[in-house]
């Protein structure tokens, strides 16, 4: 049976997978064929792909809470979602309090406890890099191209990470998308996208129609374009004019093409 957290998750468009557990006659040890020597206890894929294999798909899941029971989870965030990840071992909560006095209160929104006693906050927009920067130690920042351990797991020290607050993921303040997304200064070959492909994208949505336009538009901004050229997309899928403006023009002020 799916842990009812890990099902409220895949229904959120996390990709799941399960996890090694803690082995249960060695505290601390995790159950994987490394056992004391791993370098990821209780924190690393069980099964094959590792986090590539992670889904979206309930069935798949359920299959693996029956096949692997006790096992913990990681979750891999949609690509227009991150994971501000406060890690207390390398001074995140102090850091956490610096960025809280220069810029205010972050928002509110999807937050966890990790089992080592560390936050998880995760935050709707795009992330281009991996860390806050120096300034800021213990603070990492989780994207898609990556995975987090969820609740119900259990951390290898006997924690236990647990949701301590369950809202859907809230938009990232302005200051943290640009600390996250400086401006592209040039486009790699390889990096392009028709914008064609992104209007479908985005006059196509159904659900998280919000998300999916502003990650498009960041497409565009990112190669030089004109993020407004989605206006229509976003009325064809039935934004309001006043949020999707808004929305095209914090990606277009991402990438510096506003002020």
């Amino acid at each position: 049976m799916i842990p009812d957290l890990i099902e409220m998750v895949v229904d959120a468009g996390v990709a799941v997978g399960p996890l090694y557990p803690v082995d249960s006659g060695r505290p601390g040890v995790c159950s994987c064929f490394r056992g004391e020597e791993c370098p990821s206890p209780a924190k690393h894929p069980l099964v094959r792909n590792g986090k590539d294999g992670f889904t979206t798909d309930l069935a798949t899941v359920a299959w693996w809470a029956q096949s692997y029971p006790g096992c913990n989870w990681g979750g891999r965030p949609p690509e227009t979602v991150f994971i501000l990840d406060v890690d207390p071992r390398n001074g995140g909560y102090d850091s956490l309090a610096k960025i809280e006095a220069e810029h205010g209160p972050l928002p509110k929104t999807l937050t966890a406890r990790t089992g080592g006693g560390g936050l998880h906050l995760w935050f709707t927009g795009e992330s281009r890099r991996g860390k806050l920067g120096d300034d800021y130690p213990g603070i990492d920042i989780k994207t898609n191209k990556g995975y987090v351990v969820l609740p119900p797991s259990v951390h290898a020290s006997g924690g236990l990470y647990e949701w301590l607050d369950i809202r859907a993921a809230e938009y990232a303040p302005q200051w943290l998308h640009e600390a996250l997304n400086p401006p592209v200064t040039h486009v790699r070959v390889g990096r392009h996208v028709n914008p064609a492909s992104l209007i479908r994208y985005v006059s196509e949505a159904r659900e998280e129609r919000n998300n999916r336009l502003f990650w498009a538009a960041c497409r565009i901004a990112e190669q030089g374009g004109d993020p407004f050229i989605l206006r229509e997309a976003a009325e064809a899928c039935g934004l309001d004019p006043s949020e999707y403006e808004k929305t095209l023009r914090s990606a277009a002020k991402t990438y510096g093409l506003v002020s």
